[in-house]
């Protein structure tokens, strides 16, 4: 059983696969499951916005992946907080 736990999709600044591109390449990879681990960086100094996305859409997106991909591949989701030390 192997998984991949830290993907990054469309939903992160530094990605631009999708959802639909992770999981295509995890199946053929046979992996048994994914996680999704987009990145949130609170308080990235001259990049505030840059960092962020719409956590409700990024779960229930995500979700959505989860149900139709059932018995397929495992999906988990996560999200990757950066914390800046100033």
């Amino acid at each position: 059983m192997y998984y991949d736990m830290h993907t990054h999709s469309q939903f992160s600044t530094d990605s631009n696969m999708t959802l639909d591109g992770a999981l295509e390449s995890a199946l053929r990879q046979n992996l048994s499951g994914i996680a999704f681990t987009d990145h949130i960086d609170l308080d990235f100094t001259d990049h505030e916005d840059e960092y962020q996305f719409d956590v409700k859409s990024y779960f229930e997106t995500v979700g959505l992946y989860k149900e139709r991909f059932i018995g397929k591949i495992d999906i988990l989701h996560a999200v990757e907080f950066g914390i800046q030390s100033h």
